[in-house]
């Protein structure tokens, strides 16, 4: 049943248009690229931030900031990661990497997410040494972003 799904999407007009067209793919992979350059680029100050790198930045104030520029780079890459798998999905579906990297995805964003969901996320003081969790959230959070970024790369040639 997923065969079928999946070769129903290979063979929709969408798809079909992405691999035919010489410009569309490039123009949605390079879509795909700024999407995890928004993600990475906000990210990494927020997790070093929560690491315990400048302590007297207020981690609420930055990630005020840095979170919205985040959440829309995923919706980004989101979106244009669907349309490039569309291209191809009989070939990613099933390549253990690209399931690595889907996984890895879900983590890091369930760890964003139950950062920003815990009391603690309001209640711990914004500057000084951050607690443990932080820490611990901010090194899930740079390893993955690194990770699916790796990956990603790797699919292209794998």
């Amino acid at each position: 049943m997923l065969v079928d799904l999946l070769t129903a999407l290979q063979s929709s007009d969408a798809a079909t248009a992405l691999r035919k067209s010489f410009w569309v793919y490039p123009v949605i992979n390079a879509g795909h690229i700024l999407g995890l350059a928004m993600i990475f680029g906000s990210i990494l100050p927020m997790d070093l931030r929560l690491i315990g790198f400048w302590q007297k930045t207020d981690y609420q104030q930055l990630a005020k900031v840095l979170v919205p520029v985040a959440a829309t780079g995923v919706l980004l890459a989101l979106t244009t990661g669907i349309a490039l798998f569309s291209a191809r999905p009989l070939d990613y579906a099933f390549k253990p990497l690209f399931q690595i990297k889907i996984a890895i995805i879900i983590m890091v964003v369930l760890n964003a997410l139950l950062l920003h969901r815990t009391t603690l996320w309001t209640t711990a003081p914004t500057e000084g040494q951050p607690p443990s969790r932080f820490r611990i959230a901010g090194i899930i959070s740079i390893t993955g972003w690194v990770s699916v970024i790796i990956t990603g790369r790797f699919l292209g040639y794998y």
